[in-house]
Parts: C-alpha cells; sequence; structure tokens
C-alpha cells in the first residue's frame, strides 16, 4: 500500500531484495513460469523451482547475518575476557541497527545503495532477523564451564 512505509523508510512497491538478489530470484522464478507454461515443468516442479530461488536469497541474507555475528563476537571476545554476560553483551551491542548498517556498508560494496540501506534497516529491525542473530551469537560464544 502506498500510505504504508517501513521502519526503514521504503513505501510497498519499493521493498525488493538488495544487490543482485531481487532479480535473481525474479528471473529463477521467470524461468519457471515459461518452462511450466510450455509443459516443460509440472505445477510441483515450477514451486520446487520458485522455492529453491527464494531459499537462495534467504539465505543469503541468512550468511550475512552469520558474518556480521561473527565479527561482532570475534570484536567482544578480543577486547574482554570470557566473561558469564558476554552473550547477552554482545547480543545488546550486535542488535543496534546503524551498527550493522555500518559494517554492511565497510564490508559489502554491493550495499551502499540508499534503497539497499533502506532494505536493511527495515529488514534488521524484524523479530526473525534478531532471533536469528541471537541464535549465531548463542553458538558462536563458548561456554563457560
Amino acid at each position: 500500500s502506498p500510505q504504508l512505509t517501513t521502519v526503514g523508510g521504503l513505501k510497498g512497491a519499493d521493498i525488493k531484495l538488495p544487490g543482485t538478489m531481487q532479480a535473481d530470484f525474479r528471473k529463477q522464478a521467470t524461468q519457471a513460469r515459461i518452462q511450466l507454461r510450455k509443459g516443460q515443468l509440472s505445477l510441483t516442479e515450477a514451486v520446487e523451482k520458485v522455492q529453491t530461488a527464494a531459499e537462495s536469497a534467504v539465505g543469503t541474507l541468512a550468511d550475512l547475518l552469520r558474518r556480521y555475528a561473527e565479527s561482532r563476537i570475534s570484536t567482544m571476545t578480543s577486547e574482554k575476557e570470557l566473561l558469564p554476560e558476554l552473550q547477552r553483551e554482545c547480543f545488546h551491542q550486535a542488535a543496534n541497527c546503524e551498527t550493522f548498517i555500518a559494517w554492511m556498508q565497510a564490508t559489502h560494496s554491493t550495499y551502499r545503495t540508499a534503497e539497499a540501506v533502506s532494505f536493511f534497516k527495515s529488514f534488521f529491525q524484524t523479530q526473525l532477523c534478531l532471533d536469528y542473530l541471537g541464535e549465531v551469537i548463542a553458538e558462536g560464544i563458548p561456554k563457560r564451564d
């Protein structure tokens, strides 16, 4: 809806995956649709092809979050001894959207556009994103005995 805007400033029609993810997904979805129309794929096969393309895009986002979490863990564990509260403190610092955007822009030149920044500001504040970030940090910080 043109009346709705995400926290990153995107309007409904403006929400697109950043970098080449949107074009890659659309290309694969279009190929599946064309192959379905030509009878080269069954409906189930076409759905599986589109699902695989969507999984690839989500996997790219998850990989980006994993690398960000690993960089935050590395920073935290090199600055401090391992403390019982390290995991919570690391998540608290990593969950800062501006910290994420600064890291992303410093490490991924393809995500420096205004559209990509707006997408990631919106995406980063979703519960799914923060839950996954918390899981990666929990997995990455050694447990104390």
